[in-house]
Parts: structure tokens; C-alpha cells; sequence
């Protein structure tokens, strides 16, 4: 919003006064409402960043329980296959020792 000090040769230094008073405090406002408005600014983006860094971690704890979790998986694919073979073995013997008799 342009602030304009109309100059005329009625001006008398008492108006003059008055005019740069009037002037001043409008710049005055101007800078307080700017620097409210950069304060309202700086504090939306810290709470947008620790928002962010909060998403961010929990994202990454989701990834670390998954990766456990297919590490366990992968694990229990090893040990069921180690049973699966240890019953083959288990059933041949029986039927070798069937076999027997």
C-alpha cells in the first residue's frame, strides 16, 4: 500500500510535521505487522518441520519392523524346510526299519 506526502506550496512546516508524523507511524505499522507476519511464518514452518521429522521417524520405524519382519520370515522359511527334510529323512528311516521286519 504506497504512502504519498502531497507536497503544495500551502504545506506549512506544521503540516509538514504533521504529514511525516503521520507517515512515520504508518511505516512504523507496517514494519510491526511485517515482522508479526515473518514470526507467524518462522513458527507454521517449525511446526511443518517437526511434523515432517515425526512423520519421517515413524515412517522409519515401519521400515525397520518390516525388514525384522522379513528377516523372521525368511528365517522360518529356513527352519520349516530344515523340518520338512529332517521328517523326509525321519520317514524313509521308518520305512527302511518297516522294511526290515
Amino acid at each position: 500500500m504506497p504512502i504519498y506526502i502531497q507536497l503544495s506550496p500551502k504545506l506549512t512546516e506544521e503540516s509538514y510535521q504533521k504529514e511525516l508524523s503521520s507517515f512515520s507511524t504508518s511505516l512504523e505499522d507496517a514494519r510491526s505487522r511485517y515482522r508479526e507476519n515473518l514470526k507467524h511464518i518462522k513458527e507454521q514452518d517449525e511446526k511443518a518441520l517437526r511434523l515432517a521429522q515425526s512423520d519421517i521417524s515413524t515412517f522409519e520405524g515401519h521400515v525397520s519392523t518390516l525388514e525384522e519382519t522379513i528377516r523372521m520370515s525368511k528365517t522360518d522359511e529356513e527352519r520349516l524346510r530344515q523340518l520338512d527334510a529332517d521328517l523326509e529323512i525321519k520317514k524313509r528311516g521308518l520305512r527302511d526299519f518297516e522294511l526290515s521286519f
